[in-house]
């Protein structure tokens, strides 16, 4: 088996909730602040996003990785919203990733190949 590894952006919790009722495998998700000119409000997101790239690359290119997985970026809003980002987690899990957890590559690579 070979892993299928797919890409979803949405905006705000309508289009996630709307994306999750149809989803059929394993997700993991990244809330984020919104990108208006390409790049996040939000200083620690930016920092967070270079790991988790990097570690989807690694687990993408891996030739030992069975697992089909759908990552989902949640763009939060602007500055004013409720929850501070980065927020990983996986759906269906309790775990997750808050702050400067979401820039440190072993546990992001844990998060993402946890079964």
């Amino acid at each position: 088996m070979q892993m299928t590894f797919n890409r979803k952006r949405v905006e705000g919790l309508n289009e996630l909730n709307t994306l999750l009722k149809d989803l059929k495998c394993r997700a993991v998700i990244l809330f984020s602040g919104s990108k208006d000119d390409g790049k996040s409000w939000c200083p620690d997101c930016v920092q967070a996003e270079l790991i988790i790239e990097k570690v989807i690359e690694q687990i993408v290119s891996s030739d030992d990785t069975e697992m089909d997985l759908t990552f989902i970026e949640c763009a939060v809003g602007p500055r004013t919203w409720q929850v501070y980002p980065p927020l990983l987690t996986p759906l269906i899990t309790a775990k997750r990733l808050s702050g400067g957890q979401c820039a440190n590559e072993l546990l992001v690579k844990e998060l993402f190949l946890e079964d």
